[in-house]
Protein backbone atom coordinates (compact mmCIF):
# COMPACT_ATOMS: atom_id res chain seq x y z
CA UNK A 1 0.00 0.00 0.00
CA UNK A 2 1.57 3.49 -0.94
CA UNK A 3 0.60 6.35 1.40
CA UNK A 4 0.60 9.80 -0.60
CA UNK A 5 1.29 12.78 1.73
CA UNK A 6 -2.26 15.15 1.45
CA UNK A 7 -0.36 18.84 1.09
CA UNK A 8 -0.50 20.95 4.60
CA UNK A 9 -3.13 22.77 5.05
CA UNK A 10 -3.35 26.46 4.46
CA UNK A 11 -3.09 28.43 7.72
CA UNK A 12 -5.92 30.36 8.79
CA UNK A 13 -6.02 34.39 8.31
CA UNK A 14 -4.66 36.76 10.72
CA UNK A 15 -7.07 38.39 12.39
CA UNK A 16 -6.08 42.08 11.51
CA UNK A 17 -8.81 44.07 13.50
CA UNK A 18 -7.22 42.84 16.53
CA UNK A 19 -3.70 42.88 15.63
CA UNK A 20 -1.91 45.44 17.22
CA UNK A 21 0.69 45.94 14.71
CA UNK A 22 -1.73 45.67 11.67
CA UNK A 23 -3.85 48.14 12.99
CA UNK A 24 -3.92 51.90 13.62
CA UNK A 25 -1.09 54.13 12.88
CA UNK A 26 0.62 50.50 11.96
CA UNK A 27 -2.28 49.58 9.36
CA UNK A 28 -0.75 48.33 5.80
CA UNK A 29 -0.26 50.71 3.18
CA UNK A 30 -2.10 49.33 0.09
CA UNK A 31 -1.94 51.18 -2.36
CA UNK A 32 1.05 52.43 -3.94
CA UNK A 33 1.01 56.73 -4.66
CA UNK A 34 3.07 59.44 -6.62
CA UNK A 35 2.35 62.64 -5.25
CA UNK A 36 3.89 65.59 -6.75
CA UNK A 37 4.01 69.06 -5.44
CA UNK A 38 3.62 68.00 -1.11
CA UNK A 39 2.36 71.22 0.53
CA UNK A 40 5.26 72.57 2.36
CA UNK A 41 5.40 74.81 6.20
CA UNK A 42 8.17 77.01 5.53
CA UNK A 43 10.22 77.14 2.93
CA UNK A 44 12.97 74.36 1.61
CA UNK A 45 15.57 75.73 -0.08
CA UNK A 46 15.59 76.04 -3.93
CA UNK A 47 19.36 74.24 -3.71
CA UNK A 48 18.28 71.70 -1.81
CA UNK A 49 18.32 68.27 -4.24
CA UNK A 50 18.12 64.43 -3.13
CA UNK A 51 15.87 62.12 -1.59
CA UNK A 52 15.35 59.98 1.56
CA UNK A 53 13.95 56.24 0.84
CA UNK A 54 13.13 53.80 3.99
CA UNK A 55 12.09 50.09 3.60
CA UNK A 56 10.28 48.12 6.13
CA UNK A 57 7.35 45.41 6.20
CA UNK A 58 3.79 46.34 4.84
CA UNK A 59 1.65 43.08 3.74
CA UNK A 60 0.21 43.38 0.27
CA UNK A 61 -2.42 41.22 1.13
CA UNK A 62 -4.07 40.52 4.22
CA UNK A 63 -1.42 38.14 5.81
CA UNK A 64 -1.88 34.36 6.91
CA UNK A 65 -0.78 32.22 9.59
CA UNK A 66 1.19 34.54 11.82
CA UNK A 67 2.22 38.18 11.85
CA UNK A 68 5.85 38.77 13.16
CA UNK A 69 5.93 42.37 13.64
CA UNK A 70 8.91 44.26 12.20
CA UNK A 71 10.01 40.58 10.62
CA UNK A 72 7.00 39.79 8.36
CA UNK A 73 5.39 41.19 5.55
CA UNK A 74 6.23 42.45 2.08
CA UNK A 75 8.82 45.07 1.47
CA UNK A 76 7.68 48.67 0.81
CA UNK A 77 9.94 51.24 -0.25
CA UNK A 78 8.76 55.19 0.09
CA UNK A 79 10.68 57.61 -1.19
CA UNK A 80 10.53 61.55 -0.20
CA UNK A 81 12.23 63.53 -2.93
CA UNK A 82 13.16 66.95 -2.84
CA UNK A 83 13.84 69.24 -5.54
CA UNK A 84 14.10 73.00 -6.69
CA UNK A 85 12.12 73.54 -3.34
CA UNK A 86 9.23 70.83 -4.19
CA UNK A 87 8.73 67.60 -2.16
CA UNK A 88 7.39 64.60 -3.78
CA UNK A 89 6.47 61.25 -2.34
CA UNK A 90 6.28 57.90 -3.98
CA UNK A 91 5.74 54.55 -2.61
CA UNK A 92 6.29 50.93 -4.13
CA UNK A 93 6.11 46.95 -3.08
CA UNK A 94 9.73 45.32 -4.03
CA UNK A 95 8.22 42.89 -6.47
CA UNK A 96 9.91 39.74 -5.33
CA UNK A 97 8.53 36.52 -6.83
CA UNK A 98 6.26 36.08 -3.68
CA UNK A 99 4.92 39.41 -4.37
CA UNK A 100 4.42 39.22 -7.82
CA UNK A 101 2.40 35.39 -7.75
CA UNK A 102 0.27 37.01 -4.97
CA UNK A 103 -1.06 39.60 -6.70
CA UNK A 104 -1.73 37.41 -9.68
CA UNK A 105 -4.01 35.39 -7.29
CA UNK A 106 -5.47 38.31 -5.36
CA UNK A 107 -4.40 36.80 -2.14
CA UNK A 108 -1.86 36.13 0.25
CA UNK A 109 -0.29 32.61 -0.83
CA UNK A 110 2.97 32.56 1.95
CA UNK A 111 2.50 32.47 5.77
CA UNK A 112 4.25 34.67 8.28
CA UNK A 113 7.89 33.44 8.63
CA UNK A 114 7.30 31.77 12.11
CA UNK A 115 4.67 29.20 10.24
CA UNK A 116 6.25 25.92 8.62
CA UNK A 117 3.48 26.00 5.78
CA UNK A 118 4.74 26.82 2.55
CA UNK A 119 2.94 26.30 -0.88
CA UNK A 120 2.63 23.62 -3.05
CA UNK A 121 3.98 23.32 -6.52
CA UNK A 122 -0.24 22.75 -8.00
CA UNK A 123 -0.50 26.50 -6.30
CA UNK A 124 2.83 28.15 -7.35
CA UNK A 125 4.66 25.84 -10.09
CA UNK A 126 7.72 24.15 -9.17
CA UNK A 127 10.19 27.32 -8.90
CA UNK A 128 8.74 28.73 -5.74
CA UNK A 129 7.11 25.37 -4.64
CA UNK A 130 8.50 24.94 -1.21
CA UNK A 131 9.51 28.08 -0.42
CA UNK A 132 9.49 30.80 2.59
CA UNK A 133 8.76 34.44 1.42
CA UNK A 134 11.32 36.20 0.78
CA UNK A 135 11.51 39.29 2.81
CA UNK A 136 13.93 42.37 1.50
CA UNK A 137 12.29 45.06 4.12
CA UNK A 138 15.82 45.56 5.95
CA UNK A 139 17.63 48.32 4.09
CA UNK A 140 18.07 50.29 0.56
CA UNK A 141 20.93 50.13 -0.64
CA UNK A 142 22.33 51.66 -4.17
CA UNK A 143 24.57 50.14 -6.70
CA UNK A 144 25.47 50.12 -9.69
CA UNK A 145 22.56 52.92 -10.81
CA UNK A 146 19.49 50.81 -9.47
CA UNK A 147 18.06 50.84 -5.89
CA UNK A 148 18.72 47.29 -4.12
CA UNK A 149 16.30 46.22 -1.45
CA UNK A 150 17.82 44.13 1.03
CA UNK A 151 16.95 41.41 3.46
Amino acid sequence: MTVTPSAPLRPAPVDIAHHAHLTGAFAPQRTEVDVAGLDVIGELPADLHGAYLRNGPNPRFDPIGHFVYPLDGDAMVHRLELDGGTARYTNRFVRTPMVVAEEKAGHAIWAGMTDLYTPSADEVGRELAGTGRDLPDINIVHHAGRLLAMA
